[in-house]
């Protein structure tokens, strides 16, 4: 027997007959945090379990019923649409259900066989004539990570993620971050991603005052910088800090480009880190053509012999978003000097 708000998942074989195996909460049941997934591989069902351990360990499970599942595991048209029962509408002094979504890219961007059962949900509820044009609107709140491979080259990477995040948003769901965060398989920065997607966009939104709980918009919370940092957001933290550095006393010192962390990250996806602000890098074409696979562009067009290449900079920081550019968009931003400067000959 279950109670109203938990719905049966999965059923199990024992001696001829059916049993429950598991049941989860509702998911515009007050306080649950659903994180859900559309894993064909294992990476998204891994990122998941890394986002719920994540919460536990911030404690979120105190107030919080904390439940994670495949997405074919519930009943998507009934989960959103329909409130048979009065405890799923939010009561005085409990919080928003919140759902968390991983889904991967599938074959052309396409939604993968495991996520179908979300994405026509969704589309049924946007098209439908008959229900209201924002059904959930202080009901659920959203947010969405996507995973992709840019070896394909095209604008495919991460657009089933894309989608729900547009169509949730268009249904009335209050949606965590101003875009959606999307690992690639290519490079292998899925965990980097994940960090960046929990410390930017979910937990700043959880972890709120009490007098804050029903705020529609918590966009100018305070939140404190990751181990990790997302490098793509790092031009904004520097003005945040700059901005935060106002009423302090400021250093006679220029401070350093790259932070411990920071470094750590850039470590991790293979750069050689020469002082404070240079850096060294095989790209994949190197590997590539020493195992017969084919130079990049540099050797069809100028004949430059890929595996005798290797890039390096003496400035990590750019605000440029050069196609080709091998940082992959992960560096330092920066529109003008003003770091520590390291001695010429050290670099060369």
């Amino acid at each position: 027997v279950t109670s109203n708000d938990e719905a049966p998942v999965g059923e199990v074989q024992l001696n001829g007959e059916q049993t429950e195996q598991a049941t989860h909460r509702r998911v515009l049941t007050p306080n649950t945090i659903t994180i859900v997934h559309g894993s064909v591989t294992g990476t998204c069902s891994q990122l998941a379990k890394d986002l719920e351990a994540c919460l536990k360990e911030k404690h979120l499970n105190q107030d919080r019923t904390i439940q994670m599942g495949p997405l074919e595991e519930w009943d998507w048209w009934d989960e959103l649409l329909n409130h048979d029962e009065d405890n799923d509408y939010p009561q005085q002094g409990s919080l928003l259900p919140v759902l968390l979504i991983l889904l991967p890219t599938h074959h052309g961007g396409s939604w993968s066989p495991t996520s179908t059962c979300l994405e026509s949900a969704l589309q049924d509820l946007q098209n439908d004539w008959r229900i209201e044009k924002f059904p959930l609107k202080n009901k659920l709140q959203v947010a969405v990570m996507g995973m992709g491979c840019s070896d394909y080259a095209d604008d495919s990477m991460g657009k089933p993620a894309k989608e729900a995040f547009i169509t949730f948003k268009k249904l009335g769901a209050q949606v965590y971050g101003k875009k959606v965060r999307v690992g690639d398989d290519a490079v292998g920065n899925q965990d980097r991603v994940l960090q960046a997607w929990i410390y930017h966009d979910i937990l700043p939104r959880l972890i709120v005052d009490d007098d804050d709980d029903n705020e529609e918009d918590k966009e100018n919370v305070n939140t404190a910088e990751p181990e990790v940092a997302d490098m793509e957001d790092l031009g904004a933290a520097m003005e945040s800090a700059e901005q935060e550095g106002d009423d302090t006393v400021k250093s006679s010192q220029p401070r350093e480009m790259v932070t411990s962390s920071q470094a750590k990250a850039l470590k991790k996806e293979g750069y050689k880190l020469i002082g404070t602000h240079s850096a060294v890098k095989l790209c994949r074409w190197t590997k590539h053509q020493l195992r017969g696979r084919g130079g990049c562009y540099k050797h069809t067009f100028y004949g430059i012999t890929s595996y005798q290449c290797m890039e390096a900079t003496p400035s990590l920081a750019c605000a440029n978003k050069c196609v080709f550019c091998w940082r992959h968009h992960k560096n330092p931003v920066g529109k003008e000097w003003k770091w520590k400067t390291d001695d010429p000959h050290y670099i060369v």
